[in-house]
């Protein structure tokens, strides 16, 4: 455990409307969801931050009284019924012993009771055994929650209160962020989806993130076939990514990032920052490699009977789960052009409609079965600019008539020439003149 991180410094601010304080960098945090059940009806509101060194507060609309705060296994909000897909407090680095700071006997996760005051808790406090950058013990990516009563920190035996509220821990956009690492056992991860303020209460979604093997056998060389029967190769096939989303018009395509931060502190999503791309690579859609870890195209199917999109994709472009945990997942209002003419590095997929932060999932959290749908994997860039059109000719005079009218007087100029002028002409040479056959025209006297 590094000395820097072994004591940590937590600001929380519950409100009853978000209130966001970025005075001081911090590493990371998490904006809290209430509980339908019990944090709903207080009209929980607010965010926790995680300070590597510096102070911060704690406010929150919760009358007076203490409350305990925790961090859990898991960075799980699909039960937000109850709170209980947060899992069990977080061991981490202590002990399996309840109890409360600055008692080194304790669980990390257990963080102490926060006292409120007129309805609002303003103090901080430091923490021991929290750690943010640690490959075993990071908190990125899993949940803090918030309780209906105190913490009785002598008495193990007596079970935890309610959850009010949920959030799970992410990357914090803030410059002095170091990379973080993450445990690299990790098999699977989950991030709700939420509203941003560019969508309404019917957008929500759930994304499910699987790491992928394959398991080959091929026979060995024969001087060890007496010993052994074959020889098992395990074969990592990428990372699994299924998304199911509601709220998105039937028939459109949205685009569908994985973003820098898991930092929901602005309401219109902009402060996940950019896609994740720690490889600087420039923006395409899936099936052209290099490209940011974070591009996975567009959700562009569609389940008639529910209407719900859909997304399910294995992509060997992201390197494992873990190096996901604590960043967003992100849904577009427009369709990712991928590299098209004209295009942006966000393939120029427009205003942020959901966004949720990737955590740790609970082992009982598990994609569905199968996909309803047949889901459509292939993308064509588009471009972001058209070029201008041609300009229309000058419109032209209608000549036609009087090209078909000269046609028909030359005809006749021509019948005139050839016919009717000698066919007079021997007339009169035969009938007419004076002396011919044809009649007198004289009289004699």
């Amino acid at each position: 455990m590094s000395s820097a991180a072994a004591l940590l410094t937590i600001s929380v601010a519950l409100l009853a409307l978000l209130t966001f304080s970025n005075a001081q960098p911090f590493r990371a945090q998490c904006v809290f969801t209430p509980t339908t059940d019990y944090g709903k009806a207080l009209n929980i509101r607010g965010h926790l931050s995680f300070y590597a060194a510096t102070l911060g507060d704690i406010t929150g609309n919760l009358g007076t009284a203490e409350y305990a705060i925790s961090i859990n296994d898991f960075g799980d909000m699909t039960n937000m019924k109850t709170g209980e897909s947060a899992g069990s407090r977080f061991i981490g680095a202590g002990s399996s012993s309840h109890g409360c700071p600055p008692s080194p006997e304790r669980r990390a996760g257990d963080l102490g009771n926060w006292p409120a005051k007129d309805g609002v808790i303003d103090a901080s406090q430091n923490v021991s055994l929290v750690e943010l950058v640690d490959e075993q013990y990071s908190i990125v990516g899993l949940s803090a929650v918030l309780y209906a009563k105190p913490d009785n920190c002598s008495d193990p035996t007596i079970p935890d209160s309610n959850r009010l509220a949920v959030c799970v821990i992410g990357i914090a956009n803030s410059d002095n962020n170091p990379s973080l690492n993450a445990n690299p056992s990790l098999a699977s991860a989950v991030a709700v989806l939420q509203p941003t303020t560019n969508c309404d209460a019917s957008c929500s979604g759930t994304v499910w993130i699987l790491a992928t093997s394959q398991v080959k056998s091929s026979p060995l060389p024969p001087a060890l076939r007496l010993c052994c029967e074959s020889h098992i190769l395990n074969s990592d096939l990428g990372v699994q990514v299924v998304a199911s989303v509601a709220g998105l018009k039937a028939g459109a395509k949205h685009g569908f990032h994985i973003h820098q931060y898991g930092d929901l502190s602005l309401n219109d999503g902009t402060s996940a920052g950019a896609h994740w791309n720690p490889n600087g690579r420039n923006h395409e859609l899936p099936g052209t490699n290099p490209r940011h870890v974070g591009d996975l195209g567009n959700i562009q199917s569609f389940d008639a009977h529910t209407g719900l999109g859909w997304y399910n994709f294995t992509d060997a472009n992201i390197p494992n789960v873990y190096s996901l945990l604590g960043r967003s997942v992100v849904v577009h209002a427009d369709v990712d052009h991928g590299s098209g003419a004209g295009c942006d590095q966000a393939g120029t997929a427009g205003k942020r409609l959901l966004i949720g932060v990737i955590g740790v999932a609970n082992t009982a959290t598990l994609p569905p079965a199968q996909v309803p749908i047949t889901v459509d994997n292939k993308y064509e860039n588009l471009p972001c600019v058209t070029s201008p059109s041609p300009a229309p000719k000058p419109p032209t005079e209608d000549n036609s008539g009087l090209k078909t009218g000269l046609a028909i007087g030359w005809v006749l100029v021509g019948v005139l020439a050839l016919v009717v002028i000698p066919g007079m002409i021997a007339y009169y040479w035969l009938k007419i003149r004076p002396g011919a056959g044809g009649g007198e025209f004289y009289r004699s006297v």
